[in-house]
């Protein structure tokens, strides 16, 4: 009975001390290192990440007035033919200098003020894309000059909107996205030849988790916005049949 019993026991404590060999084994142990090592690693990882969302939202949210750069370099686009008449582009100096200062549409970044000098990029775009329509173009700041000149055009910034874009990317990332609302008059004297408000869609640009040159992705987001609204313009007129005629009536 006793022998049983012992037998027993004895037969529990082997197979006990099997299973915790077993478990405690070289490799068991080196697998469980290796998971516990994994888990660390991930929190790590969790770690950063939470904490470079937290810098980039404190980065965006608070500072001083961010100021947007702006330096508009328009790609060449294709024209049959110019319209063969020299023309005058006005932007007055109220025009050129006009900064836009205001805050993002969205919640991201809502508090921060934003300054973007909308008037010299209008310039400097305007004067790449209107000189591959006309013959010559002449840069000019008032009415009174653009008389002088057979045919004027003249472009002004109707409306601007820009925004941060974190939800899209579940708080990890932020994008910032622009668009553009322009109105150009092409006339002679004191005539209207053609007129049109142009709005571009939507520019993107990023996205980016860390990023402590913001402001240069939101000021190609502008231009980019800019110069796509200038281009749709300088295609509509140079491909207008009326203002062909029109040209070619005033230089017979």
């Amino acid at each position: 009975m006793e022998l049983g019993i012992n037998g027993k026991v004895i037969k529990i404590i082997l197979s006990n001390t099997i299973i915790m060999r077993s478990i405690f084994s070289p490799k068991n142990y080196k697998q469980m290192f290796c998971y516990l090592n994994k888990c660390k690693r991930i929190y790590v990882i969790l770690r950063l990440i939470l904490l470079i969302i937290s810098v980039n939202s404190i980065l965006l949210t608070f500072g001083c007035t961010v100021k947007v750069p702006m330096s508009p370099k328009v790609d060449k686009f294709y024209v049959e033919e110019k319209l063969p008449v020299e023309a005058g582009l006005l932007i007055s100096e109220e025009t050129k200098n006009y900064v836009f200062r205001g805050h993002p549409e969205s919640f991201t970044a809502g508090a921060r003020p934003h300054e973007f000098p909308l008037g010299k990029a209008l310039e400097d775009a305007s004067i790449q894309v209107f000189s591959r329509i006309f013959k010559r173009l002449y840069l000019v700041r008032t009415h009174h000059e653009a008389k002088k000149i057979k045919i004027f055009i003249e472009p002004n910034i109707e409306e601007f909107h820009f925004r941060y874009d974190q939800l899209s990317y579940a708080g990890f990332a932020v994008a910032v996205i622009s668009k553009i609302k322009i109105h150009v008059v092409l006339g002679s004297g004191e005539t209207i030849i053609w007129e049109k408000s142009i709005e571009s869609p939507e520019q993107r640009k990023g996205p980016w988790v860390f990023n402590l040159k913001a402001e240069k992705e939101v000021g190609e987001s502008a231009t980019d916005a800019l110069i796509y609204s200038l281009n749709e313009a300088a295609k509509e007129i140079v491909t207008n049949r009326n203002i062909w005629e029109y040209v070619e009536k005033v230089y017979k």
